[in-house]
């Protein structure tokens, strides 16, 4: 039986900041994120775009036609001389 001496695990290797981190903060991850953005901005559009004949309910005078606003006229008129 021979001694060897207590086992010593070999030294780790050294790592980059970059590789420790699992990842790159690169084109291909903006690129997600801006196509992320994106479809979130045209789908938001899409659905205002969508209800938007249901927002004219929440004006009161969305339905007042020219000959309604015609009796709600208060223009003074110039006194007829004869």
């Amino acid at each position: 039986m021979t001694d060897r001496g207590p086992a010593v695990d070999p030294p780790a290797p050294r790592v980059s900041e970059t590789r420790a981190r699992q990842g790159f903060r690169d084109r291909p991850v903006l690129l997600v994120l801006g196509i992320g953005l994106l479809l979130a901005v045209l789908a938001l559009f899409g659905l205002w775009a969508a209800r938007s004949g249901q927002l004219e309910s929440t004006n009161p005078d969305a339905g007042m036609d020219r000959r309604d606003a015609a009796t709600y006229d208060q223009t003074i008129q110039p006194p007829k001389s004869d």
